[in-house]
């Protein structure tokens, strides 16, 4: 679910659903970290204010899956409801 940036309605619907202390690992695009736009840029926002960790992947990482697409692995905590 890369194209488009869906890959950012995803992880925002799996956050909303953990329970505070709960923890999101999830293997996304990098591109909502570079793209340019409203939605990349609210994102990277809220990444940022939620004290996400990003971690890049090494290239060809899903090669045996069939993908070489580039990934990149989060890690975000659920503190509060915000």
């Amino acid at each position: 679910p890369f194209e488009n940036l869906q890959d950012i309605d995803h992880l925002l619907k799996a956050f909303e659903c953990l329970a505070i202390g709960g923890r999101l690992v999830s293997i996304m695009s990098p591109a909502p970290f570079f793209r340019t736009g409203k939605k990349a840029e609210a994102f990277r926002e809220w990444f940022e204010r939620q004290g996400g960790e990003k971690y890049d992947l090494p290239e060809g990482s899903f090669k045996e899956s069939g993908t070489n697409v580039a990934t990149v692995l989060v890690i975000i905590d659920k503190e509060s409801d915000d």
